[in-house]
């Protein structure tokens, strides 16, 4: 199993560029492989901070809307593509359903903070079709 990054194609990331790079490494092998692509941990927003402080420091643009996802369930996701059977040489995305956007020139109200812990819904996990078409 490989953990990835969410939308590991964009290149101005260094980080997504090689985990891009280990994904295309993998796919064009021959050794088994599951691929989970992550969204945006929930567990580095420190809402705390936020609202001591008024503000959310993020290392993205506030300009592009966001999917989270908790760490709880990634791991849930990772034990059910391990245990179950048909997941060989499949990509999934693994994020929260929904994308959230920041309050833009506005102090940080607590009552409009996200709130840090597991969402309500489960993370929604997308086969990816490219990969799916060389399952074994």
């Amino acid at each position: 199993m490989f953990f990835s990054v969410i939308h590991p194609q964009i290149e101005a990331l260094p980080a997504h560029r090689q985990k891009l790079l280990v994904e295309q490494y993998l796919i064009d092998s021959e050794l088994p492989y599951t691929i989970l692509q992550a969204a945006h941990f929930m567990q580095v927003t420190n809402v705390p901070a936020a609202v001591a402080n008024g503000f959310l420091p993020v290392p993205f643009s506030i300009d592009v809307p966001m999917s989270y996802v908790d760490l709880r369930d990634i791991s849930e996701a990772a034990t059910k593509v391990l245990s179950e059977q048909g997941h060989l040489r499949a990509t999934y995305e693994v994020r929260g359903s929904g994308l959230y956007e920041l309050p833009k020139g506005r102090r940080v109200d607590q009552s409009r903070i996200w709130k840090a812990g597991r969402s309500q819904a489960k993370p929604d996990i997308h086969r990816d079709r490219t990969s799916s078409s060389r399952a074994t």
